[in-house]
């Protein structure tokens, strides 16, 4: 055997592969073939006498990831112009093969959008104008609730305050950009928190008190002038919360709640001077009740429907129950006894 056919086997026995192999041949494809900057490409390796081949990565300039692994990827290129991708063939950690292709990356508009104010009163009308680069060619699509094929329309802020257009360029490469009106005035809610539960008794009161960022509230039926309403209906009420603004005027948001009311017939009524004592009144959580004599007694809690949500029998002349599982209201506390029945209010905050 000559030197160099010699020198040619044991070469290639070290890289793996055996004299009468045949040496693989990269080769990709990639698709779209001009893609769109920021958009996706797919690559995929048509290499062929792979048998030998271990692993495969590709190099890419202008891309969100430099190097990728695998015989098929998909890519990002955040740059346009000439891009380099090189698929590289690896037996272990050696190189077998490699191609290079260069891939033209159409570029994306770059797109801004301007309000004609940029601190808005809520309802009022505000024009947004996108602007484009390049300038030539682009059409213009803004997205519901705007509306509009120019680069500028007028749009309602309000309780939508976020606005979209999309860009296409002479190229068909598309981006969208996205405007964030800020208001003047109101947030975008009213919070409302009650001192009670939303049902109370006929003849009961209850509170209602408004955060916000507004300058006035008028509560109605009322009419309330203040953020915070003490209300006693005798029947099942809707309320209406009106926020009104210093730096817009004319602009106000409502806010709405029902006060449920209940006649509670046949609690209130047997409510009288007790034998015994409920202590803390209101509670957040934990109430004790103190009883005399050490007779077994029954200890129920009702809700305002009279319907029974705790209960214990004891001897005890002290008794610790917890609501904290129960909702904010007015609860009834019955003490039964020797075919004695006494009745307290309880208001759990």
């Amino acid at each position: 055997m000559k030197k160099s056919t010699k020198f040619l086997s044991i070469a290639l026995m070290f890289f793996g592969l055996s004299a009468f192999a045949q040496i693989p041949v990269a080769s990709f494809t990639s698709s779209p073939a001009a893609p769109c900057q920021g958009g996706t490409v797919q690559l995929t390796s048509t290499s062929t006498n792979t048998g030998a081949v271990t692993a495969s990565a590709y190099s890419l300039t202008g891309a969100a990831t430099a190097t990728v692994l695998g015989p098929n990827a998909v890519v990002t290129f955040t740059a346009s112009g000439s891009q380099t991708v090189i698929l590289v063939l690896f037996t272990g950690t050696v190189p077998v093969g490699s191609a290079t292709n260069i891939i033209n990356v159409l570029p994306s508009p770059t797109v801004s959008i301007a309000s004609s104010n940029t601190l808005a009163c809520p309802f009022s009308s505000v024009t947004l104008t996108a602007s484009v680069t390049p300038a030539a060619g682009n059409t213009y699509s803004w997205i519901a609730p705007a509306t509009g094929t120019l680069s500028s329309t007028t749009v309602t802020v309000y309780p939508v305050t976020s606005f979209t257009v999309v860009v296409t360029g002479s190229n068909s490469c598309k981006t969208s950009a996205t405007y964030n009106q800020a208001l003047a005035g109101p947030s975008t809610s009213i919070s409302v928190v009650r001192s009670l539960t939303a049902a109370i008794c006929a003849g009961e009161s209850n509170t209602f008190v408004a955060s916000g960022t507004g300058t006035s509230f008028t509560w109605t039926p009322g009419p309330t002038v203040s953020a915070t309403a003490v209300v006693s209906p005798t029947t099942t009420t809707v309320y209406t919360l009106s926020v009104g603004y210093s730096v817009c005027p004319g602009v106000t948001t409502s806010y709405t709640l029902t006060q449920q009311v209940s006649p509670c017939t046949g609690i209130q009524q047997n409510v009288q001077a007790l034998s015994f004592g409920l202590y803390p009144n209101p509670t957040t959580g934990d109430v004790t009740i103190q009883l005399t004599g050490n007779t077994v007694k029954t200890i129920q809690v009702m809700d305002f429907t009279g319907r029974i949500v705790l209960s214990n029998t004891t001897s005890d002349e002290k008794v610790n129950m917890n609501l904290s599982a129960l909702a904010k209201g007015i609860y009834y506390v019955r003490v039964q006894s020797n075919n004695t029945t006494e009745v307290s209010k309880l208001i759990k905050e």
